[in-house]
């Protein structure tokens, strides 16, 4: 039997070999009821594979995947480059399982002793590790092809497990391979390499050959091919000139040439007609281009005038936009110093009108003391019954009249002015001299109490000791108004009386509150800051549609522009 692996030829013998008996072939009864099997445990270091469950009812070869023999897990043929076709033999015999190497490439190890191709068949015991081949490296692609390594499970036809082997711990506790199975593995590997690269270089030698053999006959075939075409169209134009020189005379074969030549002749006045034709197109279509390159320049150069225009715009709107944004901070601060002074003026104004008001409520209570010493004076002239004293009382009368006056008209006067008159010369000379060092915006309401006080007891004691004397007191609320409204509202007779009295009198204590300059002074401040406010609002809102006419403008240009 001849074996193929890769560049490996060899003369196998067949298992089982004719010189066996029939004995050796035949299977009892019982065992092909209850066979022996065989199961193959890929183990770490080896090439990847199934585990296999071998049914030993006959040889089960150990081999390589081809065509007609496929891996599978009920048989052992491995995908493994390494392996032979026919590598090894797995059988059962005799209560004993026996492995033969059947003179493979890279040879089959049994606890790493290799089976020697004299020896027929190697007795193996369960968990024997078997290896089939050994690991090649390739030299141009540096690849490694690893070897199948499994470990052996044996299981008798009853189905218990083989006993395993003696050897195997040894084995297994050396793990060593011996030095001479490696130097003949090492010359099997050289060998092996060498019997490659001579099949490497024949092989590119052949596709060399094959190739230059493949472009010879394709030239070949092609001059071959047309030289039959050639010959056959020489053949056709032979038969027709045979034919012609039999059919055609002299004088017909003339009137044929002269109508061909009419006919060229006719066709070459056309081709004239159609290429002037063609000509003139051409100049139209020149000239029409050249327009239109001149009429496209026009467009090009009023493009760019527009581009400067519309640069030139958009400067301007960026200057305009840019005081627009000055103006505007400018009027912010301006607003900003104008709110400011306005809250101080407002503040000032509020204290004002507290002033005012603390001294309206002084002026009340000098009022009511005032009212009291009317009473009191009222009091004492009922004591003196004279005519001097009927004359106090009438112009007392008259003061308390021109008091309800003011009184009606005080809410709408700004100036106050209170004038004592004197009750005695005494008590005048020194509420005058305690008048003076007071400020001029309020009124010594102690003093003045004091002074009423002190006026009637000195009234009391003059009535009872006899020494009556004529008193006159005089009490008035002068509250300014405008001129016309004072003289539209008190007659004649009572101006010229008031004037007599006001000469007449010498001591006068008079309180100003001029709150009405300063109320008229704010809101001149407000009226004027407002006209500012809104001249400055004015000129934001000219500003801000000559922006927008000119974003307008430009809005535009840009569309009349054309790209």
């Amino acid at each position: 039997m001849v074996v193929v692996s890769d560049s490996w030829v060899k003369n196998v013998a067949t298992f089982p070999t004719p010189a066996m008996n029939e004995m050796e072939m035949i299977i009892t009864n019982n065992e092909t009821k209850m066979t022996a099997k065989a199961v193959l445990i890929c183990r770490q270091n080896s090439h990847p594979f199934q585990d296999r469950t071998l049914t030993l009812d006959e040889p089960i070869k150990v081999g390589r995947s081809v065509a007609r023999a496929r891996a599978k897990p009920n048989n052992a043929i491995f995908d493994c480059k390494v392996l032979s076709r026919n590598h090894a033999m797995l059988w059962y015999e005799n209560g004993k399982f026996f492995l033969q190497d059947t003179k493979s490439s890279n040879g089959t190890f049994v606890n790493n002793n290799k089976l020697t191709p004299e020896t027929e068949h190697h007795e193996v015991s369960s968990g024997d590790i078997v290896q089939f081949g050994v690991d090649v490296v390739e030299n141009n692609r540096k690849v490694t092809h690893g070897c199948i390594i499994a470990t052996l499970k044996l299981y008798l036809p009853d189905g218990k497990e083989a006993k395993a082997s003696p050897s195997i711990s040894e084995n297994n506790r050396h793990g060593m391979v011996p030095l001479d199975e490696l130097y003949r593995l090492n010359q099997i590997i050289q060998e092996a390499s060498d019997r490659e690269e001579c099949l490497q270089k024949k092989l590119a030698k052949l596709q060399d050959m094959l190739q230059t053999a493949k472009v010879a006959t394709s030239s070949c075939w092609a001059a071959y091919v047309g030289e039959e075409r050639l010959l056959s169209r020489i053949a056709t134009l032979e038969t027709q000139l045979s034919q012609a020189t039999r059919n055609w005379s002299e004088d017909r074969c003339k009137q044929e040439l002269s109508k061909i030549q009419d006919e060229n002749v006719a066709y070459q006045l056309a081709a004239i007609e159609a290429l002037e034709k063609l000509h003139n197109e051409k100049l139209d279509a020149v000239a029409y281009v050249t327009e239109l390159g001149i009429k496209e320049n026009a467009v090009q150069q009023e493009a760019n005038l527009a581009k400067i225009q519309v640069d030139a715009l958009q400067k301007e709107l960026d200057e305009l936009l840019q005081k627009l944004i000055e103006e505007q901070k400018k009027t912010d601060e301006m607003r900003s110093e104008y709110e400011i002074k306005i809250q101080d003026l407002q503040s000032q104004l509020d204290e004002k009108h507290l002033e005012l008001n603390a001294l309206e409520a002084k002026m009340d209570t000098a009022h009511v003391k005032m009212n009291n010493c009317n009473i009191i004076g009222e009091l004492n002239n009922s004591f003196i019954c004279t005519e001097d004293d009927v004359e106090a009382k009438k112009q007392m009368l008259e003061n308390e009249e021109q008091e309800q006056l003011l009184n009606a008209n005080q809410e709408e006067q700004n100036h106050i002015t209170l004038t004592v008159g004197p009750v005695k010369d005494e008590i005048s000379d020194e509420y005058s001299s305690n008048s003076e060092n007071e400020d001029n915006t309020t009124v010594n309401s102690e003093n003045s109490e004091h002074l009423l006080t002190s006026d009637f007891l000195d009234v009391s004691s003059e009535t009872s000791n006899g020494d009556k004397e004529k008193l006159k007191k005089d009490v008035r609320f002068d509250l300014p108004e405008d001129e016309e409204n004072k003289n539209s509202e008190m007659p004649e007779v009572e101006k010229k009386e008031n004037e007599d009295l006001e000469e007449e009198k010498e001591n006068v204590l008079v309180d100003h509150i001029d709150s009405k300059t300063l109320k008229y002074h704010f809101q001149s401040t407000q009226n004027e800051l407002k006209k500012r406010i809104e001249a400055l609002d004015q000129l934001c809102k000219a500003n801000q549609s000559r922006v927008d006419d000119l974003e307008n403008q430009l809005s535009e240009e840009k569309v009349a522009t054309p790209k």
